[in-house]
This record gives C-alpha cells, sequence and structure tokens, in this order.
C-alpha cells in the first residue's frame, strides 16, 4: 500500500562520505540562530538538514539516519 516516509531535519546527520550510504553536495546555508539549515542535493532530491555543524557550499558530503528516526506514514486521503 502507498506509505509517506518521513525524516525530521535534526535526524539526518552529516558524515565523513567515505562511511555514507548517501553522498550529496551542500547546495546551500543559512544560520538559524541556533543550528544551520542545510540543503543537501543527492540523485537530484534536496535533503534539508539541521546542525550545529557548518559546511560549505558546493562541499561533498556524506549523509546517514539511524533505522529508528524512519517515521513510516499511512498516505491519507
Amino acid at each position: 500500500e502507498p506509505v509517506d516516509v518521513v525524516i525530521r531535519p535534526e535526524d539526518i546527520k552529516i558524515i565523513d562520505k567515505e562511511n555514507a550510504p548517501l553522498v550529496g553536495v551542500v547546495d546551500s546555508i543559512i544560520f538559524k540562530g541556533v543550528h544551520y539549515e542545510i540543503c543537501v542535493l543527492v540523485n537530484g532530491r534536496e535533503y534539508v538538514i539541521h546542525t550545529t555543524k557548518s559546511s560549505t557550499v558546493g562541499e561533498e558530503v556524506g549523509l546517514d539516519v539511524e533505522p529508528q528516526d524512519i517515521h513510516v506514514m499511512e498516505v491519507g486521503d
């Protein structure tokens, strides 16, 4: 059956790209006062990450998510 998969921006971790299941390129960075909002493009898909660590636009980074942080939701009508 159709489902939505939801991952919160604070649950996506930027890690060393050699050990990462996903590798992408930093597209934009906005400092929000308490954290950075970093957009990373992976194969044409944008991932929004909230983190206290900065990156550089154009930098290649690894992304990881713990399995317990992936939420599967029924599709509503």
